[in-house]
């Protein structure tokens, strides 16, 4: 009610309760989004927030090579993620909570490899770390143990290649009974089609193994060349898979490159999962990495439901 006591001439301003005020709206230019992605590589690392900017580079980080990004079970986050640049978002932090669901079964290292493609992009190779190598051996009992992913990848380079070199066979005679002469003869040189290669193994600046004198040709000779499979069976970091299913050695090779090779991604047991989920402020994980974030200004975590529907 408006008061009347007013003992001189002036402007005085009252205010007068007119019912609940409207929500103000607030920037919600950055986002921060906490979920299931299909992959963590490029350097992502599990509980992390990961700075994104386009939906190609969530690719690069969260997707398979040559995919869609998308899981087989169904995730909401990178449908989230694309959702929020489809309709004109910016910058985003992605954290990602692993790739398959609490207490699903441990997928084999084979099965989550990288596939490299040959020139006619097609299928030719998978590269997938060895199983029982130190690559692949951590513990889940803590975070710090998962956040090792780009310590335990590898590198592999695919170079052209040519055959081995042919053997030579040293014969000797006599010409006098006081000397003996040394004749060489070699076999014919084999041609270099193309198809041979050669692939390195490395990590960071150290180069772990090479294999040369490469095929795609598992009926070649053995003194021209080496069946790819064949010879990284000998690999102490990883194992490959012939995807290729019909052609010539040369249209099956695969495309020189530099690619990464990460092990499956460790998954903490189910009665930790919330804790990890959490995170912690001073290592900058989970949802608590997320709030130490000042321009993160709106939070969705879409997959929750899928983690107590578990």
């Amino acid at each position: 009610m408006a008061r009347l006591d007013y003992y001189a001439p002036g402007v005085y301003i009252e205010e007068v309760n007119r019912g609940s005020r409207p929500i103000e709206g607030v920037p919600t230019a950055v986002g921060g989004f906490v979920g299931f992605t299909e992959d963590i590589r490029g350097g992502a690392e599990p509980f992390k927030p990961m700075l994104v900017t386009t939906w190609d580079q969530y690719l690069q980080y969260f997707g398979r090579p040559n995919s869609d990004g998308f899981t087989d079970f169904g995730a909401y986050l990178p449908l989230s993620v694309y959702g929020w640049f489809l309709n004109g978002g910016g910058r985003c932090w992605v954290v990602s909570i692993g790739t398959r669901l609490p207490g699903s079964p441990e997928p084999e290292a084979t099965e989550t490899g990288t596939s490299i493609m040959n020139r006619g992009n097609r299928p030719s190779l998978k590269f997938s770390i060895r199983p029982g190598s130190d690559l692949t051996t951590t513990d889940n009992g803590s975070i710090n143990a998962l956040l090792v992913t780009v310590d335990r990848s590898v590198r592999v380079q695919i170079m052209d290649g040519e055959p081995k070199p042919p053997p030579s066979s040293t014969s000797s005679s006599s010409a006098s009974t006081s000397s003996t002469t040394e004749s060489t003869s070699s076999t014919t040189i084999p041609a270099n089609t193309g198809e041979f290669f050669t692939v390195v193994v490395a990590q960071g600046d150290e180069e772990l193994e090479r294999f040369e004198n490469l095929t795609m040709n598992p009926q070649i000779d053995s003194s021209v060349a080496t069946y790819v499979v064949t010879a990284l069976e000998e690999s102490e970091y990883i194992a490959a898979v012939d995807l290729s299913i019909s052609g010539s050695p040369l249209a099956r090779r695969p495309s020189n490159g530099l690619y990464e090779i990460s092990p499956p991604v460790v998954m903490p047991s189910p009665d930790r999962f919330s804790q990890h989920i959490e995170g912690v402020r001073d290592d900058r994980t989970g949802v608590r990495g997320l709030f130490e974030i000042d321009e993160v200004t709106i939070m969705a975590c879409p997959d929750l439901m899928k983690v107590y529907e578990t």
